[in-house]
């Protein structure tokens, strides 16, 4: 009768240590989907950063250049005035 109750006991135990090492193997798994899905949108947003931040540099190189034009037509109009 003794070995019967530890075998259940043991049988039971085993179960138990299964039952909670899967469930938390799959709480961990979700947990590094969702670090990797928002390590994503992180990327994303980077990204989108990095695309704003072109433009406005793109934007400035235009201003340089037509306040480079700008002086160049005021020194040509200086030059032909002779001031």
């Amino acid at each position: 009768m003794t070995m019967q109750w530890l075998t259940i006991a043991v049988i039971t135990g085993a179960s138990a240590l299964i039952f909670f090492g899967f469930k938390m193997m799959v709480t961990r798994f979700d947990r590094l989907i969702q670090e990797v899905q928002g390590l994503k949108e992180v990327t994303v947003n980077q990204d989108g950063k990095i695309r704003e931040n072109r433009r406005r540099i793109d934007k400035h190189d235009e201003d340089i250049k037509d306040h480079d034009r700008r002086i160049r037509e005021v020194e040509l109009i200086q030059a032909r005035t002779g001031k």
